[in-house]
């Protein structure tokens, strides 16, 4: 009988082992970091999904994770604006332009003029209540 109760503890002692070194090699493959496309390409592929699909939730989704990466990027904050007007959420829009236009005047280059420019003319109309939805 004492014999038969070790050998059935070994077993028994074996098999937890075996079965703590697969958990183990589960967490290997939880350890393993998915890498995320670029900041680059994933702006670019939020300008495209702005120009090919009539709902910005994606588009918008996508922007304001990029702003949580680094808030310092003028056009992240401006295609956002732009989204927001294209969806129709003033109130949004309005906040994010109000941003935009910071970010531009903060990291001013010659290529933001324009975007400057369209952004003060969006935001005016806004206040006069005259936006239309951007059509796209």
């Amino acid at each position: 009988k004492i014999a038969g109760d070790g050998e059935r503890q070994k077993k028994e002692e074996e098999e937890e082992e075996e079965e703590e070194e697969e958990d183990n090699d589960d967490d290997d493959d939880d350890e393993v970091a998915i890498q995320q496309p670029s900041y680059e390409f994933r702006f670019e592929c939020a300008k495209l999904l702005l120009e090919l699909d009539d709902n910005t939730d994606t588009v918008i989704q996508v922007l304001e994770g990029l702003l949580r990466e680094d808030e310092r990027v003028p056009h992240v904050w401006q295609l956002l604006a732009m989204s927001y007007y294209g969806g129709n959420m003033l109130d949004e829009a309005d906040e994010v332009t109000t941003q935009a236009i910071k970010a531009i005047k903060s990291h001013p280059t010659t290529a933001d003029d324009d975007g400057l420019k369209t952004l003060q003319e969006l935001q005016e109309r806004n206040y006069r209540g005259k936006v239309q939805p951007i059509k796209q």
